[in-house]
């Protein structure tokens, strides 16, 4: 009777109390963002544990961003890649929020915030936002 009450309850506890699964992010990811104003972008993002790099495309193929700060964080099934960069009056961070919908796909929001500040003049901000999908490539 008691070994059949731990073996009700162990199997309880298995099915309905264990945490969800933690998703694997290491990979080659493709895909494209709708932006909010309707224009699609292609998105290439290659992760290797807490190391990320950004790709954008253009007439040749696939060109890697080499930003002078990056982020990546993962917990379960959630995956946040940022980086900034600068260069004369602009400064620019691009946020990458993953959720593994499967060992194959990624759910996509993503967000582009530039600041544009000379000296003496005032500043101005710019923002993109979009959504999306990545599907791993290896």
């Amino acid at each position: 009777m008691m070994f059949k009450a731990l073996t009700s309850l162990f199997l309880f506890l298995t099915l309905f109390v264990s945490p969800a699964h933690a998703a694997t992010f290491d990979g080659d990811w493709r895909g494209s963002v709708q932006t909010d104003s309707g224009k699609e972008l292609r998105v290439r993002i290659v992760i290797n544990g807490n190391q990320a790099t950004h790709y954008y495309r253009d007439e040749q193929g696939w060109v890697a961003i080499q930003p002078e700060k990056s982020v990546v964080t993962q917990l379960r099934d959630i995956c946040m890649f940022t980086w900034l960069n600068q260069g004369g009056v602009w400064t620019e961070n691009q946020v990458f929020s993953m959720s593994a919908i499967n060992a194959t796909k990624l759910d996509l929001v993503w967000m582009r915030h530039v600041t544009n500040q000379a000296e003496g003049k005032p500043g101005e901000a710019w923002n993109i936002v979009g959504h999306g999908e990545l599907v791993r490539m290896d």
